[in-house]
């Protein structure tokens, strides 16, 4: 599963486990919990969870999208 994080001067791919909406929401809260840095959270968010970070390209399709500036998780539409 790709999920892009997605947040202010962030736009990064990572890939990992696939999961549901909810447990995406789960685990971005856990990350928030533990900093309020929102530079740190891709690496923490892959350190606690098991993804991996991939190369950006506006050519892949994320199954889910992270935004850490409104705390939402949503399904893009392509």
């Amino acid at each position: 599963m790709i999920v892009e994080i997605e947040g202010y001067e962030t736009e990064t791919l990572v890939s990992g486990k696939k999961c549901s909406a909810g447990q995406l929401r789960w685990q971005m809260k856990k990350v928030i919990e533990h900093t309020e840095d929102h530079r740190n959270f891709t690496s923490l968010f892959c350190l606690l969870f098991g993804y991996d970070r991939i190369i950006y390209s506006d050519e892949i399709s994320a199954d889910f999208v992270i935004d850490i500036d409104t705390y939402r998780v949503y399904k893009p539409v392509y």
